[in-house]
């Protein structure tokens, strides 16, 4: 049963290569990330060449969002969007991707 990550890896480390996360590590690393660090694990196993990457854990995100009032300003920005407005959710999008990765 997946009780618990598969690695010795510290919940505490931002960054984690793929190839120490598999599905029990959802919820440090997210879904895809889990899924990618599966694959991967797989594919090397099966003798095909994978070329490596990495996972940002949950936790390195949500303390990512806490500076400059991140997710206050985000909240704010999303606040009253129409979701059936595909320009106005682009513009969003957008504005809040230049946000995170200004920091």
């Amino acid at each position: 049963m997946l009780d618990g990550p598969r690695n010795s890896h510290s919940v505490k480390e931002p960054v984690i290569g793929l190839h120490q996360v598999s599905q029990r590590d959802i919820a440090h690393v997210g879904g895809k990330n889990a899924s990618l660090g599966e694959m991967l694990s797989r594919l090397s196993s099966a003798s095909i060449q994978v070329p490596g990457g990495f996972a940002t854990t949950a936790d390195a995100y949500r303390a990512h969002l806490t500076q400059d009032d991140l997710k206050k300003r985000i909240a704010e920005r999303l606040a009253g969007i129409d979701v059936d407005n595909i320009r106005q959710l682009g513009s969003a999008g957008r504005e809040i991707r230049s946000w995170i990765m200004q920091l």
